[in-house]
């Protein structure tokens, strides 16, 4: 190698000139007078300036400035340099001579002063001056960010090369242009990281955790733990309460259709068809055939519409009120007119298309006939009202029997191990429908009494929903 030194330092291989070149060095070194030069090694030549003496690193390209202890000031005419024999080297300036051993002779270059200055969050400052150690949390749409690094040393001081690397994003150290002091960061996902700062001389000496600071990107809500949590129980939730409500309703349904089964049995029951068949034969024997032909059309009819009303949840009201005429009718002839019924309709519930559940009076109808006026001696009475009450239809069933105290004793002399399951039935069925439907319906069954206490018969009244 041929190193020339001029108005600058040139280099070229001694084997083939065309080589030549002028090296670029520092730009604190673009316009270096070199008086004289000596090479070390392949790698290394000294440098006799009009800035001092330094030395050139062919394989970095870093200068290392020697002129602050060898204190030599070189210029054309006196300027010298010479390798003795034990391998030191000797320098000869205006100002005297100077024997360097280099094995001996250490750089002091003094440790940078790194902060970190400011963040900057879309190009606009968020934190101002950023302090040591200190925890920044930024949301998840502030991703897109950047840290101004400051530091003592001037930008075009070439002596250190700064790196960065935030912990937990960057794989590897990131390098940055001798100018710039910014560190950019792009779409950093949500996390926690350390963002450090590393510098290294030309002498390859390297100062780590210079300036560091931690950062947080907080998550959005719904990619916290605590809102994927309550995502799932809500779910869980949810997915239960219809769970819960599917079974509710398959087994109110089922337990109407169990009730209304009962119902068809009570309402088929085989003392009235018993003694509805019975008139019927006693007219035929007695020969009044019209008699008993009526009676029979009237008892086909009544059948019939049990049977299509025990199939449906709902029917039109005047569709129970037939039903309820029909079966007093028949009662009346079994009965051979003991009794007398009226039926009191609200005018609201005459003029509207009301629907409500089937056969939900016909049972207090057949207990007020055979335990309340059966055994009775004088005229029976029974008044029914249906009344349009606050969004529901109440029922009241008065009969002038026995009461209910007379109908008990009786029922144990004579029946002592019967159990009477209409009422408790229909009460069932009241319950189930307050459940599905809403609404308070309300249940009483009292004795009519005299203000001196004397039983005038028996009151039964509640709630149906429409």
């Amino acid at each position: 190698s041929i190193w020339i030194g001029a108005h600058g330092l040139y280099h070229v291989n001694a084997g083939n000139p065309k080589s030549l070149q002028k090296i670029k060095l520092d730009e604190r070194y673009a316009h270096l007078e070199i008086y004289d030069l000596l090479p070390e090694e392949k790698k290394l030549v000294w440098l006799l300036t009009d800035r001092g003496l330094l030395r050139y690193n062919h394989l970095s390209g870093g200068i290392s400035n020697y002129s602050s202890i060898v204190k030599l000031r070189f210029d054309e005419k006196h300027t010298g340099a010479v390798r003795l024999k034990d391998g030191r080297f000797m320098f000869a300036g205006s100002n005297g001579l100077a024997i360097v051993n280099t094995e001996k002779i250490r750089l002091n270059i003094p440790k940078p002063n790194i902060y970190l200055s400011s963040l900057l969050v879309f190009d606009k400052v968020r934190i101002a001056n950023i302090k040591d150690e200190e925890i920044i949390k930024l949301k998840h749409n502030e991703n897109f960010f950047t840290i101004q690094i400051g530091s003592d040393i001037w930008d075009t001081d070439n002596t250190f090369q700064f790196s960065y690397k935030l912990e937990g994003f960057n794989k590897e150290w990131i390098t940055l242009p001798p100018s710039e002091r910014e560190a950019h960061f792009t779409n950093v996902p949500p996390g926690n990281y350390i963002f450090r700062v590393k510098v290294e001389d030309n002498l390859g000496n390297k100062y780590t955790n210079l300036a560091k600071c931690n950062l947080s990107i907080i998550p959005p809500f719904w990619n916290r733990w605590w809102f994927v949590s309550f995502l799932i129980l809500f779910v869980f939730l949810l997915t239960f309460y219809f769970w819960w409500a599917r079974v509710k309703s398959l087994r109110l349904s089922l337990f109407n259709s169990e009730l209304n089964q009962k119902l068809l049995r009570l309402q088929m029951n085989p003392h009235f068809i018993f003694n509805s068949l019975s008139a019927i034969q006693n007219y035929i024997y007695t020969k009044q055939t019209h008699l008993a032909g009526n009676y029979l059309s009237d008892f086909a009819h009544l059948i019939r519409l049990i049977l299509e009303n025990s199939r449906n949840e709902l029917i039109p009201f005047d569709k129970e009120l037939e039903t309820i005429a029909l079966y007093l009718n028949l009662q009346k002839l079994r009965f051979e007119d003991k009794f007398d019924y009226r039926i009191i309709v609200d005018p609201e519930l005459s003029n509207g298309e009301y629907q409500i559940p089937p056969m939900l009076a016909q049972p207090f109808l057949e207990n007020a006939l055979e335990h309340g006026l059966k055994n009775l001696y004088r005229k029976g009475k029974i008044v029914i009202r249906y009344q349009w009450l606050n969004g529901m239809i109440h029922f009241e069933l008065e009969d002038n029997g026995i009461g209910l105290v007379a109908s008990k004793a009786r029922k144990e002399r004579t029946k002592p191990n019967h159990k009477s399951l209409a009422i408790s039935i229909c009460k069932e069925r009241l319950i189930t429908l307050q459940k599905k439907r809403g609404g308070k319906i309300s249940f009483q069954m009292d004795e009519i009494k005299t203000a001196e206490g004397k039983v005038e018969g028996t009151r039964v009244s509640f709630n149906i929903p429409v």
